[in-house]
C-alpha cells in the first residue's frame, strides 16, 4: 500500500499548515515506515523542494503555482473529475489542506 503525504503546505511556507504538514510526514514515515510505502505530493512552482528535515521519499508533483492548484483542485470536486493519474500507486492520501484532491480510488 502507498501512502501519499500531500506537504504542498510545507514546501510553501503556508503558515501553521507548513509546521504541521512537516511534522505530520516526519511523524509517519518515523513510526510506520517499516510498515507501509510512503510518498510525498506537493505542487510546485519554481525550484520549490520539500523541506530538508524529510527523509527522501518518492515524490510526485504538479506544475502548478499555490493558488492556480488550489482552483484546480476546487473546480475537480465541483465537476466531479478524479486526479488519480497524478497518484497511480496511491491507495491512500492525507492531505493537511481543507480543499481536499478529488480522487476515484483512493481513499
Amino acid at each position: 500500500m502507498t501512502i501519499y503525504v500531500d506537504i504542498s503546505a510545507a514546501v510553501h511556507q503556508k503558515a501553521g499548515l507548513a509546521r504541521y504538514a512537516r511534522s505530520l510526514a516526519q511523524s509517519l514515515v518515523q513510526n510506520y515506515g517499516s510498515r507501509y510505502d510512503f510518498a510525498l505530493f506537493y505542487n510546485r512552482s519554481g525550484p520549490k523542494q520539500p523541506p530538508a528535515e524529510l527523509p527522501p521519499l518518492t515524490t510526485r508533483t504538479v506544475p502548478l503555482g499555490y493558488k492556480p492548484w488550489r482552483m484546480a483542485v476546487l473546480l475537480g470536486q465541483r465537476m466531479g473529475l478524479g486526479f488519480d493519474r497524478l497518484l497511480p500507486d496511491g491507495e491512500l492520501l492525507h492531505a493537511t489542506e481543507h480543499l481536499m484532491l478529488p480522487l476515484h480510488h483512493a481513499r
